[in-house]
């Protein structure tokens, strides 16, 4: 990853501070009676007891496979990390791996363990690196293509990795900024800066402009202009006076723009309707 700095979807929050969603341990029908005894458990919020089942079933001294295994290991794995043991959690999430590596569950307690301690490059690479099924067993609980891109995109952003966000929010959310959610659309405007790319900034703050205070609306463009991206800026300081046909300040705003961008019959006739100074 590089490090330089400067259909709705589901997704509250800002990518800084984005997580995995929690697992819920609701399968049920599992084959394994240990498995989803604990299961069980966990899903009524009894980590404690579904450590304990876990654990006696792994002692018991009975023949088990190494899925049932895997599973139980994955059990103990989450009850740790419920109760704040996350050392403990990762080292059965990993145990229960190697036993069983085509799996989302324990993937997801490692990665909700190295995402708490902000080990995000880590994490980036143990996502990129995990063997995750096609079809998963009925105790496991899977993760959308949507959701493990935005997880990418997530880590990357924290690593400062922006060409990776971009690929990873376009494979997320392949309708672009009108798909999606506003704390994204400015992250997408933020991320927009870090590349230099004026088309994106623009798209983005089109979404961001709609039904926002005119100082709100200013600052935001504003942002673009001092990008260097007048020719960008234009068209959206049109969008906003239609919207706000008589603010003085943002007709000042097209007025100057129209001048840099050698639009001098607009910007006589904009000047005209308030004998306005020029100001961009």
């Amino acid at each position: 990853m590089s490090n330089r700095s400067p259909q709705k979807i589901t997704f509250d929050g800002h990518l800084s501070d984005h997580m995995l969603p929690q697992l819920r341990f609701d399968a049920v029908e599992i084959v394994f009676a240990d498995v989803q005894a604990a299961w069980t458990a966990l899903n009524n919020n009894s980590p404690l007891e579904a450590r304990q089942i876990a654990v006696n079933a792994l002692a018991s001294g009975e023949e088990k496979s190494k899925e049932e295994k895997a599973a139980l290991n994955a059990a103990i794995a989450g009850s740790e990390y419920v109760l704040g043991g996350l050392d403990a959690a990762d080292r059965y999430a990993r145990r229960s791996l190697t036993l069983y590596p085509k799996q989302f569950t324990s993937n997801r307690i490692v990665l909700a363990v190295l995402t708490l301690r902000r080990r995000y490059s880590a994490a980036y690479k143990h996502m990129v690196d995990a063997t995750l099924p096609k079809r998963k067993a009925r105790w496991d609980e899977g993760l959308s293509l949507e959701t493990i891109e935005l997880a990418l995109a997530s880590w990357a952003w924290n690593c400062k990795a922006w060409k990776e966000v971009r690929m990873h929010l376009s494979t997320a959310v392949p309708g672009g900024v009108s798909d999606m959610p506003t704390t994204l659309v400015e992250d997408t405007f933020k991320l927009s800066l870090y590349l230099d790319s004026a088309s994106g900034a623009a798209a983005a703050a089109e979404r961001l402009i709609v039904n926002k205070s005119i100082d709100l609306v200013d600052q935001i463009l504003q942002t673009i202009v001092k990008s260097g991206w007048t020719k960008e800026a234009l068209p959206l300081y049109r969008s906003a006076f239609m919207t706000h046909p008589t603010d003085d300040l943002l007709r000042r705003r097209l007025v100057g723009l129209c001048i840099r961008e050698g639009q001098i019959e607009e910007a006589r006739m904009m000047a005209k309707g308030g004998g306005l100074r020029t100001a961009a």
